[in-house]
């Protein structure tokens, strides 16, 4: 029953834990964060893999208005992508659910995911 319990509560705060805090980036991320560049398509030069990054905007409170947005999520890819050290996020889309995502903890969201890249 114990172990079971400890399993519920690592599935709620992992679910909380969305977007990077800025202030956990270092002075370096800080800056890369602030001048990352995201594109929907091809940044038209030449790139190198990172990796995969998401960001996310949950409206976790059931009583009050919906106040997720594009814009939250776009700012969590972009802190993610900096703690990898990239210079652009690529390929981004994103997805609207306005029903319960149980995953996240949220009553509505909005997720966007996309490719942290350099540039060659």
């Amino acid at each position: 029953m114990r172990v079971s319990m400890y399993a519920v509560v690592l599935c709620v705060l992992a679910g909380c834990g969305a977007n990077p805090r800025v202030e956990d980036l270092s002075p370096v991320q800080r800056r890369k964060a602030a001048t990352m560049q995201v594109f929907k398509g091809d940044p038209g030069r030449p790139v190198v893999a990172v990796g995969m990054v998401e960001g996310l905007s949950c409206h976790r409170n059931a009583y009050s208005t919906n106040d997720v947005s594009e814009a939250e999520a776009i700012a969590g890819l972009k802190l993610r992508a900096a703690q990898l050290g990239a210079d652009a996020v690529v390929s981004v889309v994103c997805q609207k659910d306005s029903g319960t995502d149980w995953r996240n903890n949220c009553f509505g969201s909005v997720k966007c995911v996309g490719d942290a890249v350099r540039f060659q």
